[in-house]
């Protein structure tokens, strides 16, 4: 693919066409990096990208078993000074 640089005021840039730009993943921000004389642009992800999946993923069955396991667990006080 080959790309003209275009005016932006007192500086130079170049367009990418949406479908590179939905292919590389890039949303908003990215990094540049130059390498041997090449430009290398790569998207940054949001801070905490993903961790709601993640939570979500971690929710499972197991945990439900710690929270029994531990819940099954009594004391004196639990017995005989608590008031449920």
């Amino acid at each position: 693919m080959n790309l003209d640089l275009i005016d932006i005021g007192n500086s130079k840039g170049i367009r990418l066409p949406k479908p590179v730009i939905e292919a590389c993943g890039i949303e908003k921000t990215m990094q540049l990096v130059i390498e041997d004389g090449k430009i290398i642009i790569t998207p940054i992800k949001a801070l905490r990208a993903g961790w709601n999946d993640a939570f979500k993923k971690a929710k499972t069955d197991k945990l439900d078993s710690v929270i029994t396991e531990f819940s099954e667990i009594s004391n004196d006080f639990d017995q005989n000074d608590w008031t449920w």
